[in-house]
Parts: structure tokens; sequence; C-alpha cells
């Protein structure tokens, strides 16, 4: 989302955003063509999930040691860099990531992933940069915060006016509230834990520092 890559911006960190798979991998190449492999030191995915786990309430950090993708196929993080990210990261677990092309809309359908996967937090960025990162050699790592719990339903009206770079125009969203008043009350809970979870990644990347973590 917009708003993440906006808090991971900054000294000796550039940040791309998309909630689309396939738009985040066109730029994250188009990024990586213009600066030149050479000058990377890594990527990392930054930004929320969504709690498969009961436990696992907005706010909290997890890192994934272990990412499954589409097809369950099995993604590895950088070793040295996710131990890093869990002690620099304020309350960081690690914790198993499963990818997702498509939101989860209720904790139905995240429990039916939970079981298939045994993940505890799923989001649909991270298998995107994990794949560029191994086409590109490069180390990749995945920090995320923990947006929406295990048993929230994501209204209509919180999709409807998404765009390619993660923001959210207004008017579809009106548009969807007024055809479906009932999405009012999931909407302004979903904005309520929005709000925990982007405090939560403030504050963590001031803890990153400039090099996100990135180990010597």
């Amino acid at each position: 989302m917009r708003s993440e890559a906006h808090i991971a911006h900054g000294a000796g960190v550039i940040s791309v955003a998309s909630p689309f798979a396939h738009i985040l991998e066109s730029r994250l190449n188009a990024l990586l063509d213009q600066r030149g492999e050479n000058a990377v030191l890594g990527i990392i995915s930054f930004g929320t999930a969504g709690s498969l786990w009961r436990y696992y309430r907005p706010g909290q950090w997890l890192v994934a040691p272990k990412l499954i993708g589409p097809n369950q196929t099995v993604l590895e993080p950088d070793l040295a860099w996710s131990m890093a990210l869990v002690a620099a990261l304020p309350g960081a677990q690690p914790t198993t990531l499963v990818a997702s092309e498509e939101p989860l809309r209720d904790g139905a359908q995240k429990r039916a992933l939970h079981a298939l996967s045994g993940a505890n937090a799923v989001d649909m960025e991270s298998h995107v940069v994990a794949r560029v990162a191994k086409e590109r050699n490069l180390p990749f790592a995945v920090a995320r915060v923990v947006l929406d719990p295990l048993d929230s339903r994501i209204p209509d009206a919180a999709l409807a006016g998404l765009l390619e770079d993660g923001s959210t125009a207004i008017l579809p969203v009106l548009n969807s509230l007024m055809k479906t008043p009932r999405d009012l009350v999931p909407l302004v809970r979903l904005a309520l834990w929005s709000r925990v979870a982007h405090q939560a990644l403030r504050l963590g990347r001031r803890a990153l520092g400039a090099r996100m973590a990135f180990p010597d």
C-alpha cells in the first residue's frame, strides 16, 4: 500500500507499492534495472498482514523465516537478515507467512488457509518480492505488522476504491456504502485497526535504521 511504502522510504531505502501482483513485480524490476543490482543490498517486504491465528492482534510485528507461496511452494528468506529483524523490531515474533492472490474476506477463509498451509499470517505481496529477489540473486526478508484479526470481516467498501499504487479513491467507497450500508461498522473497525498497525510500522521503521537492519 502507498502509506506503507511512504513509511518505509528514507535514506538508503527506495520503496515501491501496489496491491496488484503484476504491477508490483513490474515496478520492482523497473527500479532494479534503473539502480543496478550491484547497488542493492536486498529487498524487504515491509507492510501489513492478515492474522490467521487468534492470538495475533493488530500492531503485532511478524518476521517470516519461512514463506509459503502460491501452489504451496516454500520460499526461504535470508536467515541472518530475518534474525536481525526479530532482534530490532519491538515485540517481533517469527512466524510462517503464506501468500494469497486474493483478499481474504472473513474468518472462514482465513481458517481454511491456515489449515491448508499451517501459516499464521497472510499477505498478497511478499511472494512477489521473493520471486523478484530470487530472479535477481538478491537476499530478501519479510517484516509485517498484523492489520486485521482472524475473525474480522473485510467489507466490499474497503476494496472498492483501491488504486494501482495502493491508495484509495473515496467516491467508489461511498458508492459501495450506499449500496451496502451495513458495511459501515466493519469499515470503521478496519480503519481503527489500520491506525494501530501504521503506528507500529512507524515505530518499527525507526528501530530498523537506514539499512532496514540488513546485517553487515
